[in-house]
């Protein structure tokens, strides 16, 4: 059963730091990091189960876990690091069910509606707009013409990232109808996986333009994977706001709240505009960033995550933010700062908070490097009396020790994951 992270919050207690002995105790030897095993160290339902399988062998290597995922139908399928494979299984098991529809009579007769209707034409749009604008009735045109925030940003010279439908499929209405899809089946609308979002485009069009009916068949597989995806990814306001609002319009609400929070209009504009972040990956992080009420430096991780430049660090950022915003809600924090690219942050009890979005962590040279500099008592200006590090994933034995003797605060599995 998942562990809220407030009774994580109960089970820690401030300890002093450099608690120094006349004799320190001797240091283990570094360790190599380890190849797990997916059958020991994953809950059974992300193992296997509805069309896939985790390859047992699970390496590991700078705090992520790599899985190999094998499917029925999409065939072998990667995933770096435990909310990836999340995300991945969501995905594997969203396209089967998408497929199931698609062969079935109803999908069929919807097509043959969406041929036939007024929205065909808009389709003709998309894929040939030069030689449909003529054919258009002012009604549609007037309709496509609206298209307001979308050709302000591409007046601003944006470019649109990889996870977003063309601006034409925002404005006719249709990509509202693909996201609602999405969201209802666990998955993230602007996912990279090309085989998820041609499946969702064919389902899409089929209830929107062929007002197919998908009551009841398009729901998450269900069980405790459904659940952990929607707690992973979004809050209710959250989840609302990626289902109603276009990518243009979700980075207008987007901006208004990294503007209320004091930060600076380039800085958002910035962030808003790296293609590496996602819609999703945006919304989440401002949203949890603005639970951090009163706290200074938050402007900090802003800059950090506009530095992200693939997947992998968008989630990274995406996770740390969202559980700076849940350690939050029980010891308030005053203050978000930077060390080498990973955000630290202040208690209100002058506690440093290490939020880490890692999957394993070990007792390595770096690992050593950074105790050296917690036990000078401060960092980047900040001084504190105490340590506490929260981990997505789980530590060592031999990390866990060290920690222990040096008097550090550790929180295994502070949201909610695929571990056992």
């Amino acid at each position: 059963m998942r562990k809220s992270l407030s009774a994580f919050a109960f089970s820690i207690v401030a300890l002093p730091v450099l608690a120094q002995t006349h004799v320190p105790a001797p240091l283990p030897p570094y360790e190599v990091p380890p190849v797990l095993d997916a059958r020991v160290i994953l809950r059974p339902e992300f193992d296997r189960g509805y069309n896939f399988a985790v390859q047992p062998p699970v390496p590991t290597s700078r705090g992520l876990n790599h899985f190999t995922i094998d499917t029925a139908d999409s065939g072998v399928n990667l995933a770096e690091g435990n909310t990836a494979l999340i995300q991945r299984i969501a995905e594997i098991q969203a396209i089967a069910k998408l497929r199931e529809v698609s062969r079935s009579e109803s999908y069929k007769e919807a097509l043959k509606r969406a041929a036939k209707s007024p929205l065909a034409l808009a389709q003709n749009l998309i894929e040939h707009p030069v030689g449909t604008v003529g054919e258009m009735g002012k009604g549609l045109w007037k309709s496509v013409n609206s298209i307001g925030q979308s050709v302000k940003e591409v007046g601003q010279g944006r470019k649109q990232s990889k996870y977003e439908d063309s601006t034409m499929e925002d404005v006719i209405g249709f990509s509202k109808a693909k996201r609602g899809i999405a969201l209802s089946l666990g998955v993230d609308p602007y996912s990279t996986n090309p085989e998820l979002q041609k499946e969702l485009k064919g389902v899409a069009w089929a209830a929107y333009a062929g007002q197919m009916t998908l009551t009841g068949a398009l729901m998450p597989v269900g069980g405790a994977v459904g659940l952990t995806l929607r707690s992973v990814n979004t809050g209710s306001q959250t989840y609302a706001a990626l289902r109603d609002l276009s990518p243009a319009d979700l980075r207008l609400r987007n901006l208004k709240i990294l503007l209320s929070m004091g930060i600076e209009r380039a800085q958002a504009n910035a962030f808003l505009n790296n293609p590496s972040l996602s819609p999703m990956h945006q919304t989440v992080i401002v949203d949890s960033m603005a639970q951090l009420r009163g706290a200074s430096g938050r402007a900090v991780y802003f800059k950090l995550a506009t530095a992200a430049s693939s997947e992998t660090e968008a989630i990274r950022y995406t996770r740390q933010a969202q559980l700076l915003s849940a350690i939050n809600r029980s010891q308030p924090i005053t203050a978000v700062f930077n060390y080498r690219r990973a955000p630290l942050a202040m208690n209100q009890h002058g506690a440093l908070i290490i939020p880490l979005e890692w999957d394993y962590a070990a007792w390595t040279k770096e690992s050593a490097g950074f105790l050296d500099v917690i036990k000078s008592g401060q960092i980047a200006g900040h001084r504190f009396t105490s340590v506490q590090l929260y981990l997505t994933g789980v530590a060592s034995p031999t990390l866990k020790s060290v920690l222990a003797v040096n008097q550090i605060a550790l929180a295994e599995k502070a949201l909610p994951g695929p571990l056992r």
